[in-house]
Formats: structure tokens, sequence, C-alpha cells
């Protein structure tokens, strides 16, 4: 077992896997992950005036699509997942920060923020009410924050149970065989995010008086039967 997932993503980035098992995807999802990050600035309507953040960016499979969609991004991850980043792409519009969100001080506000396949990484229920209110304070007035790719384990539950899950569930199986990629059952202390947990946070949101919108994915994504968005707006 590895030291902690933060440190498992940046032996993937120095891996000789593709980029897109590196972020923790399987290769047969390549084509629809290049369906992110349009979906991405359409619900977060992002503009080329935006000052963008990114918390957890990986290698910038989802950063380097919605550069030239925006004024400047912010990006931060593992010093390593950093480094081997800004190997991939020369450009003075990206500003890089290495080191763990909870962390790290961060005095700019942004625009749009973007967290993407990271909070099922968190350890428990509190820290992720910790991770998501930290970002919210980076928010600019009238600002938006998606937390995308959010693993429901109720909202599996409810997609395994169809007919259409059932087939689904026993392709997949044949899938995951045949790949090399990250598995989360290698990881027994992270947060398990179930509707409760969700509309929990939701409404902890909205008593700071925040918009809380809870979006379904496009079904083209990667793991769109199992996972949901919430856009937040200041």
């Amino acid at each position: 077992m590895k030291n902690s997932i933060f440190d498992y993503f940046a032996e993937l980035a120095e891996s000789n896997l593709n980029y897109t098992q590196k972020s923790g995807r399987y290769i047969v999802q390549e084509k629809q992950e290049r369906k992110i990050p349009p979906d991405i600035i359409s619900k977060m309507q992002i503009t080329k005036k935006d000052e963008f953040l990114e918390i957890g960016c990986g290698l910038g499979n989802l950063t380097i699509p919605i550069l030239k969609h925006v004024k400047n991004i912010t990006v931060i991850d593992h010093p390593t997942v950093i480094k081997v980043f800004k190997k991939r792409i020369k450009t003075k519009k990206i500003s890089f920060l290495s080191g763990n969100f909870l962390n790290k001080k961060i005095n700019k506000k942004f625009d749009k923020i973007l967290i993407y396949g990271v909070v099922h990484c968190l350890k428990n229920e509190k820290e992720l009410n910790k991770f998501i209110l930290k970002a919210t304070n980076l928010l600019k007035e009238n600002g938006s924050l998606l937390i995308g790719d959010i693993p429901n384990i109720d909202k599996k539950k409810r997609f395994q149970k169809t007919t259409l899950g059932k087939k689904f569930e026993k392709n997949w199986k044949k899938i995951k065989k045949k790949e090399l990629s990250y598995k989360l059952k290698e990881f027994q202390d992270l947060i398990l995010i179930n509707d409760k947990i969700l509309i929990n946070l939701v409404k902890k949101l909205r008593k700071k008086n925040f918009n809380i919108y809870i979006l379904p994915q496009n079904k083209d994504l990667p793991f769109a039967h199992t996972r949901e968005d919430i856009l937040i707006r200041k």
C-alpha cells in the first residue's frame, strides 16, 4: 500500500502510463476525457476575462484545453506532479503552486475555481468541508466554483439496479481486468461520499449565502453514471 493517495498520484505522474491513466482514468476513457473541458466551460460559463484556479490539477489534462478560454490559470498539486506538468507545457499564462491545498496559503482571489476528481481523495466529511470552505474563500464577488466528478455511492447503487446499470457493470469488469490503472480500494481511509454528505455540504454552503446547484454529468463523460457535480456561485 502506498503512503497516501496524494503520493500515489505523484508516483503515477512519473510512470510510463499515458496521461489519461496518470489522471486515474482508463485508456478506454481517453476520448471521453477530452469531453470534460467543454462540459466544465459550459457549466462554469467561463470567459476570457476570468482568472482561474484549478485545485488538484494533475498533469494538466483539463488545464491545457481550458487555458485558451481564460485570462490566466493558477494550478496547485503535489510538488512531483507540478514538476512533471511544467515539462509538458511552456506558457506564462499558468502559475504553478506546489503542495497540499489545505496547508497552502493563497492570497489571490479568483473568478472561477475548479476542483475536479479530487474530493473523494480526502479523508472524511470534516476534511471535505474544510477543503471546500477554504476554496470558497478564494472566490471573487460573483465568482463560481465547480466541484466536479464527485463519486456518489448512493447514485452508483441506484444505477446498478437498472437494466442499463447491470449491463454496464458486466462490461466494466472486463475492461478493468485489461488495464493497469489507479484503484481507489487500495486506500481504505478515504471518504465515501453519499447523498447525506452532499446534502449536508449544500446546507452548510447555503447558510453562508452561496447559491448551490447539484448538476448531472453529461452521459458521454468517463464516470457519468455514478458521479455528479456541484456548482457554487458567490
